[in-house]
């Protein structure tokens, strides 16, 4: 800088600004499950530049009646694979993620499967219900 005087000068300085997170981003690899089936979750937060930033996120999956069924934590963008366990009810479950006080929700689908499972030891048959819903289809048993 030069006035009219003959002076001169120049200065610079550096600031840094501070991130301050503003979205958090949930993605699921399914919308819609089976029991037993692994689905993976996969967070990530964002600052006010919209460039990721590295946090701990927490899961937690609720039922339709708003109990926790499972819950896990990791880091923002990396994998988080998860599963109904078996016999789990149909229906739509809340999935919400939160990492620096931010909040993220999804919904998915519990698929019905019906199933049963029969087996014949010491002249007995067995029939287990091995889905998540009464099964209500005929049995047919041949005994020969």
């Amino acid at each position: 800088v030069n006035d009219t005087y003959g002076n001169y000068g120049s200065a610079s300085t550096g600031f840094e600004v501070k991130a301050v997170p503003t979205r958090i981003a949930n993605a699921l690899s399914t919308q819609s499950v089976k029991p037993e089936q692994a689905f993976v979750g996969y967070v990530s937060v964002y600052d006010q530049a919209d460039d990721k930033m590295g946090a701990i996120v927490d899961i937690k999956v609720t039922d339709p009646a708003g109990s926790v069924v499972l819950s896990a934590s990791n880091r923002t963008d990396a994998n988080i694979t998860l599963s109904f366990p078996k016999g789990q009810k149909p229906g739509k479950y809340a999935l919400t993620s939160s990492a620096l006080g931010l909040i993220g929700l999804n919904t998915l689908l519990v698929e019905e499967v019906e199933s049963v499972n029969v087996t014949f030891a010491n002249g007995t048959v067995f029939l287990d219900n091995t889905g998540n819903v009464d099964y209500s289809k005929a049995v047919n048993i041949t005994l020969s």
